[in-house]
């Protein structure tokens, strides 16, 4: 059984415990005002509970405690400056994602955004603006959509899973889908007489690399026979939309379905599917799959399991750093994510199960260290050489107290 601490330790951190209910060992009953406490490098540890929006512009990591449920109305996440590292982990976020102006490293893992139907035009569940490095895994963002019947004029609107521009972003595992059509009512003549669906993803400017992730257009409503207007078709939207080409790999665009013709009969036939994209055409990388499964938190002094799947026969390789850096790497077959310098485990062949746990062991973090975290990153050597990098994942360990 391997020691993870016997191969390298990161910066150490100061955790503090947010619990709505105030639980023993509570510092906080928000998010905000541990935020406002916490300095740079510190963790925020979260458990069960409903909390406000999180505002953020300081290097910190909010991680939802094991097994816990944490909905968090929403985030924002602007100005963070160069050297300063965010993570975000296991949280439930029911409003809008905005992430914004951060030349700093954004990391966000294992975490849902789905925001309601608002009024007028509403953001997608996750816009990334003018962000230089923002790597997002194993998450789930789908765009509001509308409810039929809604008011006409200034209503509801369906906006996108995700919309990005100028900005690098590297998706792992992910899935985005944009939100559905609907007749809302009112003057046939009007702008707000149909919501249209709208896409799982819309790339407007900068850099998209998205392994084994799934982008799903919104549906369209179901077509309408209007009095001096004829038949107005409900047409599924395109999986993504793109200003400039993304970088796929082993990833599935879906256009939405198109709105069926109207229940009162008629002749309307019905709307057409989404195609996959429009733009582009994206660029498709090629490699060997292998993923890499690793919980978070750890608590020290306890057993846990690295958990690696792919084809039988294909070495896996892990490497560990101490933080991440989302780099292209065509050669590689796509997105690095974990900055170097590495520690490099030993290679393991995937076995004929196609799946292996390899076992490890969290040892004593020292005195007075409260945490510190890793970042992994698993690639894949085939039985030609071909060397191709996959999945990643953060892992945050923690002191025994905790």
């Amino acid at each position: 059984m391997l020691t993870l601490l016997a191969l390298a330790l990161p910066l150490p951190s100061q955790v503090w415990i947010v619990d709505q209910s105030g639980g023993p060992g509570t510092d906080f009953t928000d998010i905000p005002a541990a935020i406002a406490a916490a300095s740079p490098g510190d963790v925020l540890l979260i458990r069960s509970g409903t909390y406000s929006t999180v505002v953020l512009d300081k290097a910190l990591t909010l991680q939802a405690d094991d097994g816990a449920v944490a909905d968090v109305d929403g985030l924002k996440l602007e100005s963070l400056p160069v050297g300063e590292h965010v993570v975000l982990s296991g949280l439930s976020f029911s409003d809008d994602a905005l992430i914004d102006d951060c030349n700093g490293k954004v990391w966000i893992e294992d975490c849902q955004v789905i925001p309601p139907a608002s009024f007028g035009a509403p953001p997608a569940a996750v816009t990334v603006r003018d962000s230089a490095d923002v790597v997002v895994v194993n998450t789930l963002a789908i765009g509001p959509s509308v409810d039929g019947g809604a008011s006409a004029f200034g209503g509801p609107r369906p906006a996108p899973g995700l919309e990005m521009s100028n900005s690098a972003v590297h998706l792992f595992e992910c899935t985005f889908e944009g939100g559905n059509g609907a007749y809302v009512g009112g003057d046939p003549g009007g702008l707000d007489w149909v919501a249209s669906a709208r896409e799982g993803a819309l790339l407007d400017s900068g850099e998209l690399f998205a392994l084994s992730s799934t982008f799903v257009g919104g549906n369209g409503y179901p077509s309408v026979s209007a009095y001096g207007y004829g038949c107005i078709k409900g047409d599924g939207a395109p999986g993504i939309v793109m200003q400039v080409p993304a970088y796929l790999r082993d990833s599935q665009l879906v256009g939405g379905l198109g709105g069926q013709p109207p229940w009162f009969g008629g002749t309307c036939p019905a709307g057409d599917d989404g195609p996959p994209y429009t733009g582009g055409p994206p660029v498709e990388y090629q490699g060997e799959y292998v993923t890499l499964d690793v919980p978070s938190p750890i608590r020290e002094n306890g057993a846990f399991g690295v958990t690696l799947t792919g084809t039988p026969g294909v070495q896996a390789i892990v490497a560990l750093g101490t933080s991440q850096d989302a780099l292209l790497i065509p050669a590689w077959g796509g997105g690095l994510a974990v900055q170097g310098p590495w520690i490099v485990l030993s290679p393991v062949a995937i076995p004929p199960a196609g799946t292996i746990t390899l076992p490890l062991a969290l040892s004593d973090l020292g005195p007075s260290v409260e945490s510190v975290t890793y970042y992994g990153q698993v690639a894949a050597l085939d039985a030609f050489g071909a060397f191709t990098v996959n999945d990643p994942t953060v892992t945050v360990l923690l002191d025994g107290q905790f």
